[in-house]
């Protein structure tokens, strides 16, 4: 078995193809993962900002169903800023915009219901039959919510409306 040659290893053509190849690949595979990481942050404040709105909603319909409301809050322009109720076991409780965050004030104590790295960019009230017209009495709540980041892609914006009828209908 003389003049068969062995081959022991790999040359170094060879070598430098594979690395090639493989830094290839790499690279290709680190944007795709780069693409992933940024869509799951983008996710991420999507879900932050709707779970901080659905909460200040869900806070706020639960006390206009209870509460009543005055006439003199009458609005179906949709320009009312602040919302005050009268709460059958709390008292007075006032809604209102508070440049960042929604605020929640109940028997002068306030505080915000929303995240501090949710802002709320605008927050307004339509009230339709709060007199005694023998209508059931209707809240339309607008809000528009953003995710605070620095950086513009996790930036998330949300607008939200939903109406709310008090529980309190008298019929004749």
């Amino acid at each position: 078995m003389t003049g068969t040659k062995q081959k022991n290893g790999f040359t170094l053509v060879e070598t430098v193809v594979a690395t090639f190849v493989f830094s290839v690949v790499v690279i290709a595979s680190q944007g795709v993962f780069g693409k992933a990481l940024m869509v799951i942050k983008s996710g991420a404040a999507a879900q932050r900002v709707q779970e901080s709105v659905q909460y200040a909603l869900e806070l706020m319909a639960r006390d206009i169903r209870v509460s009543g409301i005055s006439a003199d809050q009458e609005d179906a322009t949709c320009t009312l800023s602040q919302l005050t109720l009268v709460h059958p076991v709390l008292g007075m409780v006032i809604y209102r915009h508070d440049s960042t965050a929604v605020e929640r004030t109940v028997d002068g104590l306030s505080g915000h219901i929303t995240a501090d790295d949710v802002l709320i960019n605008s927050l307004s009230f339509c009230v339709r039959h709060a007199g005694f017209d023998g209508e059931q009495t209707r809240v339309t709540i607008l809000l528009d919510a953003i995710y605070n980041s620095e950086k513009a892609s996790e930036q998330k914006e949300l607008r939200v409306q939903t109406t709310v009828s008090l529980r309190d209908y008298e019929t004749e």
